[in-house]
């Protein structure tokens, strides 16, 4: 299932659960509001969304990061999990249907966007095999309030070549500084934004960190349950080994 973590931003959620209805989105979510101060400015605005998602509200705004991960406590044993943000614009119809026909219990799908980065970058929405979420025990490292979620699966996907990119799906981020091209000086960031970005040294310092002291370790044991479950060869060992 879809997961929507939201914090102040009723009004781009409409927007993106508007998109979801005109391009015809038919797969399970969950919307996540942070705080229950935030309610009445989102209670006329969940009712828009599909009829097969669902929603709660936390106590208080824990992060884009905490918030995802939640999910594997909340519905632990769904077959899928996609992440997709409320200023994200579903483009093309059946975006989610399309995407979907790649998943697998092991592997990685993303999308196209309209980001100069869509080349190698893990873009819009991000779907993975619930299986992988499981043995890694996170949707995303545990590390930041935010970001470099998408580093770590990018590494990950490419190293055990299980990352797909849906390239006739699109699903835009249209007002983000980070896909602006000449006109970054014009952007303004909204709270939200800058409470995701505003330490955003601090926070590629703490997944480096965590990369270093956990990451390694994850990644080996994805990559032996994974051979135990015929998801990669056996002969896919690490690099170095003695003759």
């Amino acid at each position: 299932m879809f997961v929507l973590p939201t914090w102040k931003r009723p009004e781009k959620l409409r927007r993106c659960l508007e998109a979801m209805r005109e391009t015809g989105t038919t797969a399970p979510g969950m919307i996540i509001i942070q705080g229950n101060d935030q309610m009445e400015a989102y209670k006329p605005v969940i009712e828009h969304r599909p009829k097969n998602w669902e929603w709660i509200c936390l106590e208080r705004g824990v992060g884009w990061v905490q918030a995802l991960n939640l999910m594997l406590k909340i519905r632990p044993q769904q077959a899928w999990y996609g992440v997709i943000n409320d200023d994200h614009v579903p483009i093309t119809p059946q975006w989610d249907a399309r995407m979907l026909s790649l998943m697998s219990p092991w592997s990685l799908v993303t999308c196209m966007d309209n980001s100069k980065e869509v080349q190698w970058r893990a873009s819009g929405p991000l779907l993975a095999g619930g299986e992988l979420l499981r043995t890694c025990g996170f949707f995303m490292p545990p590390c930041t309030w935010h970001i470099c979620g998408d580093d770590w699966w990018q590494t990950v996907g490419r190293a055990f070549s299980i990352w797909k990119v849906a390239c006739n799906v699109r699903v835009d981020q249209p007002d983000s500084a980070i896909f602006a091209t000449d006109n970054t000086k014009d952007f303004a960031p909204d709270e939200t934004h800058q409470s995701s970005y505003g330490n955003w040294f601090e926070q590629v310092a703490q997944y480096h960190r965590w990369l270093a002291e956990a990451g390694g370790d994850t990644m080996e044991k994805l990559r032996l349950v994974m051979q135990a479950n015929g998801a990669l060869p056996l002969q896919a060992n690490g690099r170095f080994v003695i003759t």
